[in-house]
């Protein structure tokens, strides 16, 4: 009873001591790290953007850029990297970082909102500086026609002068151009044609002076906006309540010393008492030897059980996709043996029709062979003779009579065409397959679509089958395994559908650098709930042992290897669509992974 007790008491105070050591442990590693990276990357995002903002519009002013879709992406990733900013300080439950974060919203949305005024004045300004040369030239005509050169050469130089302010802008030349402007003020009083070509070119030269005017003001407005401020002034409060949870973690690693000194002192007087107790334990040390002897022939033969599991498991996985490829394989083959038993039952009554009348030939051949004979005999009788002969004439009667060469014509006929038919679902057997072809080559999906619906005729015979296959461009891809997607996707269809009623259309466009496949049915539907997850392996809510659920899974895979993707829309009780997007030319590294990859059967 005191042995149960004192084990209970030591068990329990090392349980307190380990539960202290842990608490200790944690508190040194409160804290979050990963926090502390993402707030640093995301200012230096929003340091890099804020510099590419105003590098941008110098661009957009100098007319680098023809459009301003560098700025309209800038201003989208300021915004997600505020958001991403936000979460963190939302995360980090300081309330001193609120403030700070408010400051980096209004700066970077004064700054934002003077682009987007400085993409209008710049907008302005440029049509304006497009049209001014073309005002100059619709001023020649009349100018010369009044023997006004001398405007027309204050206006060339105008123009001249507006494009050098343009690009560099100064007090002296804007008060060059205003003077030019105001030589040609006269000309503009005209009421004449040259008047009007003078009035429409100093309009569009005050626009450009104006909107430089403004550009300047925007400019002006957007640099003043405090975003590096108020980015230092949040990486400041950051690094300060970073530096207060370093400091706190410093604390508790120093209790932590301290206590872990504690127990090296309580361990080396435990250490002293079992040294006491060594002799003691030799005995028993020997047996635990022994003991580990035989457990570790144990541990070696566990391990090898657990081996020989796992090989069983991945085995047994591997049975399980082939078996869903032999089931696809069976319901194909299926259907092809029952498209070619039909003509094959006729083929095979024909040749046994035409076998039982080989009989009387044989006999005509024989007694017509024995009349020549006594013919070309000079010993034959006359009564012989005659008597072969009424023989030959009966037997042809006879076949005249049941007409029996047009009987065996048309048998022929008949085992000729079912020949034909079995001939035609070889070829497209083969034409499916592509067994006989490179893996990869230029492919019309179309052909694909037809040869499936023959492929799958039996399948598809009790549906209504709609087609709309349009001009589309050669594919590169492994024609087989699309086939093999085409099937997946339309013994799908069928099977969403009822007998009765049934509709399945396939469908076939082109789009820009590639094509799309679309399979449609008018079926039950797919639930909400279950639409994200009809790509996993193994999923399916067909009942047990109609499907393992590969198909899709196994469609999805052949059509990311081929660089493209396949969508799904789908309506409870009105039907669903899969769409498959193929490339033109695939990338390198989608050539190599299909003429790596083994092909699939669909389920």
């Amino acid at each position: 009873m005191k042995s149960w007790m004192k084990a209970t008491a030591v068990a329990v105070a090392a349980a307190a001591l380990l539960g202290g050591l842990a608490g200790l442990v944690w508190k040194t590693q409160t804290g979050d790290h990963g926090l502390q990276m993402r707030v640093n990357a995301t200012l230096r995002e929003l340091r890099q953007y804020d510099a590419e903002l105003g590098q941008n519009v110098l661009r957009a002013r100098n007319d680098i850029d023809k459009n301003y879709d560098a700025l309209t992406a800038l201003r989208q990733s300021i915004l997600t990297a505020q958001q991403r900013l936000h979460t963190d300080v939302q995360e980090s439950g300081q309330a001193a970082l609120t403030e700070p974060m408010t400051h980096i919203a209004a700066a970077f949305q004064i700054k934002l909102d003077q682009v987007e005024h400085f993409k209008t004045e710049n907008a302005l300004l440029r049509n304006s500086l497009r049209y001014l040369p073309l005002a100059v030239m619709t001023l020649r005509e009349p100018a010369y026609a009044a023997k006004a050169t001398a405007v027309l050469d204050q206006a060339h130089e105008l123009v001249a002068l507006m494009f050098r302010y343009h690009l560099a802008p100064d007090e002296a030349q804007r008060t060059a151009l205003l003077t030019l402007l105001e030589a040609l003020t006269p000309a503009t009083q005209n009421a004449d044609a040259l008047g009007e070509a003078t009035r429409l070119v100093t309009e569009h030269a005050r626009v450009v002076l104006d909107q430089k005017g403004k550009e300047a003001r925007v400019l002006g407005a957007m640099e003043q906006a405090p975003t590096l401020a108020s980015l230092d002034q949040l990486t400041r409060s950051f690094e300060h309540v970073f530096a207060q949870e370093e400091q706190a973690r410093q604390l508790w690693r120093s209790i932590l010393a301290g206590y872990a000194a504690l127990l090296l002192l309580g361990l080396g007087a435990l250490g002293w008492r079992l040294a006491v107790s060594h002799r003691a334990l030799n005995a028993a040390n020997a047996s635990l030897a022994r003991t580990n002897e035989t457990l570790e022939e144990h541990v070696q033969a566990r391990t090898q059980e657990l081996t020989d599991a796992v090989a069983h498991l991945k085995e047994s996985q591997a049975q399980l996709v082939q078996s869903e490829k032999m089931a696809s394989l069976g319901q194909m083959v299926a259907g092809i043996a029952h498209e070619i038993n039909t003509p094959l039952a006729y083929i095979n009554s024909s040749l046994q029709v035409a076998h039982t009348r080989m009989a009387d030939v044989e006999l005509l051949v024989h007694e017509t062979a024995e009349l020549m004979r006594l013919v070309h005999s000079e010993e034959a009788e006359q009564a012989a003779l005659e008597a072969q002969f009424a023989q030959v004439q009966e037997i042809t009667s006879a076949f005249e009579d049941s007409e029996a060469i047009d009987e065996m014509r048309n048998l022929l006929s008949d085992g000729l065409h079912g020949i034909e038919q079995i001939r035609d679902m070889v070829i497209n057997l083969k034409d499916f397959s592509r067994l006989d072809r490179a893996k990869v080559m230029d492919f019309n999906v179309n052909d694909g679509v037809k040869s499936t619906l023959k492929i799958a005729r039996n399948l598809v015979k009790h549906r209504d089958i709609r087609t709309a296959l349009g001009e589309v461009p050669l594919v590169q891809c492994a024609p087989s395994q699309i086939n093999q997607v085409l099937l997946n996707l339309i013994t799908n269809a069928c099977h969403a559908t009822a007998d009765q009623g049934g509709q399945v259309s396939i469908a076939t466009r082109a789009v820009r650098n590639g094509v799309v496949i679309e399979v449609s049915d008018n079926g039950s539907g797919i639930p909400a709930n279950v639409l994200p997850r009809i790509f996993d392996p193994f999923f399916t809510t067909k009942k047990v042992g109609e499907g393992t659920g590969l198909g899709l899974s196994i469609a999805q895979r052949i059509v990311h290897d081929h660089g493209g993707r396949i969508d799904v829309a789908s309506t409870v009780g009105v039907g669903s669509k899969f769409s498959v997007y193929l490339p033109s030319r695939m990338k390198a590294e989608h050539v190599d992974s299909v003429l790596q990859s083994e092909p699939k059967e669909p389920s």
